[in-house]
């Protein structure tokens, strides 16, 4: 009888094992997909300067695993009836990873120099194929304006004519 018993034990024990472990991998895949993807992310970084736009690709955090280096980005569209007066750009103290404009120089921008790093390039993979066309072809062509800092870091595409607008950064 004790046999029988040790069996069914063991038996449970490795079923509530697989349960665990099932519970666990699903709660960190839904964990993942609202921390790292964080929806709204576009929202929050174009609400004052683009509030009528569409978010097309979105994510804040990416993750340190495996050389802490990643993509953040916001990305929107339909901005080309927004009227303008001015380029636009959060005030000052904004926080960093919210904070979109400043610097803008017209496009076309200029090549990137050796110690320059490629943000759009290193995130261009995690957007649909189009959207990654509209943006390097807007910075590419005149008729937009971006802003980047000196390590190519942020960098920030304001392109109503083609009706896009981006923050991307790649670091860590």
């Amino acid at each position: 009888m004790t046999g029988i018993l040790k069996r069914a034990a063991s038996k449970a024990a490795f079923f509530v094992g697989i349960m665990m472990a099932l519970l666990l991998a699903a709660y960190l895949y839904f964990a993942q997909k609202l921390y790292f993807e964080n929806l709204s992310y576009a929202g929050e970084v174009f609400a004052n300067v683009l509030p009528e736009s569409k978010i097309l690709e979105t994510k804040r955090w990416h993750g340190v695993w495996p050389s802490g280096w990643g993509c953040s980005y916001a990305i929107v569209a339909d901005i080309s009836g927004i009227d303008r007066t001015e380029l636009p750009s959060t005030p000052p103290g904004t926080h960093w990873q919210l904070a979109y404009g400043g610097n803008w120089q017209p496009t076309p921008a200029p090549p990137l120099g050796d110690t320059t790093r490629d943000a759009i390039d290193a995130c261009r993979d995690k957007w649909d194929p189009n959207t990654a066309n509209r943006i390097e072809t807007a910075l590419a062509t005149p008729g937009a304006w971006f802003s980047r800092d000196s390590v190519g870091e942020p960098v920030h595409l304001y392109a109503p004519n083609a009706g896009i607008a981006a923050r991307v950064r790649y670091g860590d």
